[in-house]
C-alpha cells in the first residue's frame, strides 16, 4: 500500500485538481461575460419585446368610484384597526 507522495503523484491528483480549477474558473468567467454583456443585449432587444401591461389594475366607471388619496389612507388605517382589534379581543378568550 502506497501513501504519502508516492500515491498523490502515481494518481495523478495534482493534475486532476488544476483541471477541477481551470474548469470553474472557466464556468466563472462565462457568466462574468455574460452578466457584463446583459444589459447591452436587453437595450437591443428591448423593442422586440412587448410591453408590460399592469392586469391587476382596476379601472373606475366613474370618479365617484374612485377614492382620494386621504380616503384612501383612512380606509387602509380603518382596516388594519379592525384587524388589530379583532386579534387583541380573540387573545383574551
Amino acid at each position: 500500500m502506497q501513501t504519502g507522495i508516492e500515491n498523490i503523484i502515481k494518481h495523478q491528483v495534482i493534475e486532476l485538481s488544476f483541471m477541477g480549477i481551470l474548469i470553474v474558473f472557466c464556468a466563472l468567467t462565462l457568466i462574468s461575460l455574460f452578466l457584463a454583456c446583459l444589459p447591452k443585449v436587453l437595450t437591443i432587444i428591448e423593442p422586440f419585446l412587448p410591453q408590460a401591461t399592469h392586469g391587476h389594475q382596476q379601472t373606475a366607471t366613474s370618479s365617484s368610484d374612485l377614492l382620494s388619496p386621504n380616503e384612501d389612507q383612512q380606509a387602509i388605517v380603518a382596516a388594519i384597526g379592525f384587524t388589530l382589534h379583532h386579534r387583541q379581543l380573540n387573545k383574551h378568550t
